[in-house]
Formats: C-alpha cells, sequence, structure tokens
C-alpha cells in the first residue's frame, strides 16, 4: 500500500446503507478510483463487472450472510461479510447517534457560547460513537469472511488489522488489485511518486504537445512508462514498451482489427491499469505504429 490520499473520507453510516462511497487508493505507484458501500441486504448488481470509472468496489456487509458462487463476476471486486453481527450493541449506539443527531437539528441555527459548546461535545461524541461503532465491527469483520471473483483466498485476519473503515478499505483494496494483477506492465519502481490522472495528463501534454511546463511528469514518468528511451528521456519513443507490446499482440490475435473499447478494457481488466493510463498507452500505440484509430 502507497501514501494516502488527502481530502477524502468515508462513513459507516448505517443510515445510508447501499450508497457506494468514492474512494481511492495508491497502490504500487498507480492512485486507483473505486467505491466502498455498506450494506445489510444484497444487490446483485455490485457483483458484475466494474464499469471502466471503476478499479475495485469494496462491499462491507453489517450482518452475516452467504455469498453464492458466481455471484461476483470481477476479480476487483471484494465482498466482507462479519463472523457474527453486534446486533446490541449495533442498535444502542446506532439509537444513541439518531438521538444526537437530532438534537444537533435543533441547535444549527442557534448561535451563542453555549449552544456552540454543547454542538462541539456533540461532534466529539458522536465520533467516540462511530469510533466505537467501526471497533466492535472491525472485531466481527476479522473473524469473518472475505468473497471474491474464484474466491482468490483472502484472509480477513490479515486485513482487518488497523480500526475504521478507511483504513480497511486502504487494506482491501491493495491486497485485491494485488492479487487480480500480481505484475503489472510498467516499472512503477522509477516513478518518483503514485501516478495519478492528473500526472498522466502532464505526460500527454509533455511528450504529444510539447508543453514545457509539463516536462516534470515526463521526467517523473515517462521512463517507468515506458514511452521515452534512456538516451533520449524527453522525447516519445515507445518501441519497447511492454503495453504496446500487449496491444500489438491483441490486434495480431483479431487479425488486426480490435475495437478502441475492447483494448482498453483489457489493459484495465487483465492488466491492471487505470482508465487514464489505459487511454494513454492507446494513443501513444496509434502514435508509435501509425496505426488507423477508430472511435466507436
Amino acid at each position: 500500500m502507497d501514501e494516502q490520499i488527502l481530502q477524502q473520507s468515508l462513513s459507516f453510516d448505517l443510515e445510508s446503507l447501499g450508497e457506494p462511497q468514492p474512494w481511492k487508493v495508491r497502490h504500487r505507484g498507480l492512485e486507483y478510483a473505486g467505491e466502498v458501500i455498506i450494506a445489510e441486504s444484497v444487490d446483485h448488481r455490485w457483483g458484475e463487472p466494474l464499469p471502466p470509472q471503476l478499479n475495485f468496489r469494496l462491499v462491507f456487509f453489517t450482518v452475516p450472510r452467504r455469498i453464492p458462487p458466481g455471484r461476483i463476476m470481477d476479480t476487483r471486486i471484494a465482498m466482507v461479510v462479519p463472523g457474527r453481527s453486534p446486533t446490541q450493541v449495533r442498535q444502542s449506539l446506532r439509537r444513541e447517534l439518531k438521538s444526537i443527531q437530532e438534537t444537533r437539528q435543533r441547535y444549527v441555527l442557534h448561535r451563542d457560547p453555549d449552544t456552540d459548546a454543547l454542538r462541539r461535545a456533540m461532534i466529539d461524541r458522536e465520533e467516540s460513537l462511530r469510533r466505537e461503532l467501526e471497533r466492535r465491527y472491525g472485531m466481527a469483520y476479522s473473524q469473518g469472511r472475505i468473497y471474491t471473483h474464484g474466491d482468490i483466498g483472502l484472509r480477513a485476519q490479515d486485513v482487518f488489522l488497523d480500526t475504521g473503515l478507511e483504513s480497511w478499505s486502504d487494506a482491501l483494496a491493495s491486497a485485491t488489485l494485488l492479487l487480480a494483477h500480481p505484475i503489472l506492465p510498467v516499472d512503477y519502481s522509477s516513478f518518483s511518486r503514485s501516478l495519478t490522472a492528473g500526472d498522466v495528463a502532464q505526460v500527454f501534454r509533455a511528450l504529444f504537445q510539447g508543453d514545457v511546463g509539463a516536462r516534470e511528469a515526463t521526467s517523473s514518468f515517462a521512463s517507468g512508462l515506458g514511452v521515452v528511451s534512456p538516451d533520449n528521456p524527453s522525447i516519445f519513443d515507445a518501441s519497447s514498451s511492454p503495453v504496446l507490446a500487449i496491444l500489438q499482440r491483441e490486434l495480431e490475435g483479431s487479425a488486426g482489427e480490435a475495437a478502441p473499447r475492447a483494448l482498453v478494457h483489457t489493459l484495465m481488466y487483465t492488466y491492471g491499469l487505470t482508465l487514464e493510463l489505459s487511454l494513454f498507452h492507446l494513443l501513444a500505440f496509434v502514435r508509435q505504429t501509425r496505426a488507423e484509430l477508430r472511435l466507436t
């Protein structure tokens, strides 16, 4: 797992069950976008293949249940069930949380020292209750089971070492992505930091549009992406790119023609690249080989 991402948060909110929360993780030099869902009942759509904008989906169920074989149809999806449900504690904490939230609503328009102090005390108490709820569920999840595509073998006790939904999500997303894609076709070890979607755009502008202001991204990532040569690291040259070799094999296996959408899906689903990085390499392939690209 790589460094944490600032300005994002997750909420273990039992009043908003089933609502996807966006989450990003930095894993092996890449920033992956996904979603986290807290749920009680099962929605069959959560096990379907992910759309292009998502690299992972994590579902945390609040009650024990069995996920039937074949329900999860994407290697980048993980569903967690607790070994037991802390029902009594959960109900007690939920009641107190709801009471605090209702009280805060009554004082939302009041502005004086007494109500400000009361409001801060309620916020502190609410945070304390949420931490306790997560702690209880963390214990239950560590004794539960993680379901994945093909049951690829993630041990709950290895994931739920820290307390808190954000720590669980970072650990579970990284473990799921690692098992789904053991080897990446880019040399991420040479990156100076984790590659974001914004960085990919910067590399594109520097190499394809001659943007001098974007050259920092080129020096940080282009060599590891395989789109420059060691002799001339500021000029586009993807002749030795492992990703372009993959695209070439895909085209050769389909009589020289393939839909761009299918190629992007292959790079994401089979090889673990992000959407932005897949699109970048597709354009790099066109540039390097002078191939014809039809947007369908």
